[in-house]
Order: C-alpha cells, then sequence, then structure tokens
C-alpha cells in the first residue's frame, strides 16, 4: 500500500469499517501515516468526494486500477486541491480530519504532567501562555497552561481523557462540559 502513495494512482480495495461488511472503495491515496502504533491510508475516495482517513489493517485485497481506469478519474485528480500534509495535521490531534466544530482551547497540565508535556507536545501549533517552574527548573506549582485551535474530533476528546488527572480543560465551557459528562458516564459505570 505505501507505493501506491508514492505513485499517485487510483487504487481499489476492500474495507471493513467497525460493524460493517467489507465494501470495495476506489481512491487516490495521498499519505501513509502512523499513529499510536498503527498504520493509516490518507485518500481521496472518489464516490464521497472527499478524504477518508482509513486504518491499514482493515484493508484487505487491493490493487492499482487498470490504465483505462485511471484516465477514467483523471478530470476528479486534477481538479483536486494538491493535498497538503501539514495542512491537514494542523487543526487536529491524531489521524481523521473529520467536519467539526474549530475551537480555541486552552488546557492546564498540573506540575506533575507539564515535565512530561514540555518535551511531548500536546500540538505542535500550541502557545504556551504559562509554564510555572523557577530557573533551576523546579516547579512553583502552578504547572503548564497551553492554548491551541483545534477542530473538537472524537480523537482530541480522546486524548484530553488518557492525560487523566493531569490535565483540566480551562477553555472552551462547551469542551470542558463534553469531558465532564464523559467522565460521569465513566464513573457511572463504576458505582456498585
Amino acid at each position: 500500500m505505501c507505493e501506491f502513495a508514492a505513485e499517485g494512482k487510483v487504487v481499489s480495495f476492500f474495507y471493513s469499517a467497525v460493524g460493517a461488511f467489507p465494501k470495495r472503495v476506489v481512491v487516490l491515496p495521498r499519505l501513509i501515516a502512523e499513529r499510536n502504533n498503527r498504520f493509516y491510508c490518507i485518500a481521496y475516495r472518489f464516490d464521497k468526494e472527499r478524504y477518508i482517513t482509513y486504518s491499514i489493517d482493515r484493508i484487505d485485497s487491493y490493487e492499482i486500477q487498470a490504465e483505462e481506469d485511471q484516465n477514467k478519474y483523471q478530470k476528479q485528480i486534477e481538479a483536486l486541491i494538491p493535498f497538503d500534509k501539514d495542512s491537514w495535521f494542523k487543526q487536529i490531534v491524531g489521524i481523521s480530519n473529520e467536519d467539526a466544530e474549530i475551537m480555541e482551547i486552552e488546557l492546564l497540565f498540573t506540575p506533575w504532567q507539564a515535565q512530561y508535556m514540555r518535551m511531548y507536545k500536546f500540538h505542535p501549533e500550541e502557545q504556551v501562555l504559562f509554564d510555572d517552574r523557577n530557573e533551576d527548573g523546579m516547579e512553583n506549582g502552578k504547572g503548564r497552561c497551553i492554548r491551541v485551535t483545534l477542530k473538537n474530533t472524537y480523537e482530541l476528546r480522546a486524548k484530553i481523557l488518557e492525560l487523566g488527572k493531569g490535565v483540566e480543560v480551562l477553555k472552551p465551557q462547551k469542551l470542558r462540559d463534553q469531558i465532564q459528562n464523559m467522565l460521569l458516564e465513566i464513573l457511572e459505570k463504576y458505582k456498585s
């Protein structure tokens, strides 16, 4: 599959989405990317007329389309805006660039979590509002606060939950409420 993305050829494969039967799709692969030890193919899907992220471990029976089929899609390919990897990831956490509300987000990391977040940024576009440590690198008590503009996707909310008590959503209130509701649902499952 990796060579298909490099060659810019139209490809067909059967894809098994979660809980669905395999479906044949015809795509123009643009990028193979890795996230959390899984590989994904970001491809333009002709029948949906948009880019979709496919998990490579759910792809089966793929093949490069014959030359006459390549030509069939040529007009659509020529009309596409060139794929820009940097733009794809600019406003998302994770791999899927779905339609979602764009929000200016402020996150506060605890002093302990801040040590990790200095080395491994939450997002490359983040702005540090404050990083509370003294000249010796010792924590002063507040932690690290960042601002970043991102799409409010499932992957964003999952990443915040993954950091557990090490992070607090300060803004916007809508995202804060979503995280709180998710935590209450989780807590309800553990009540005896």
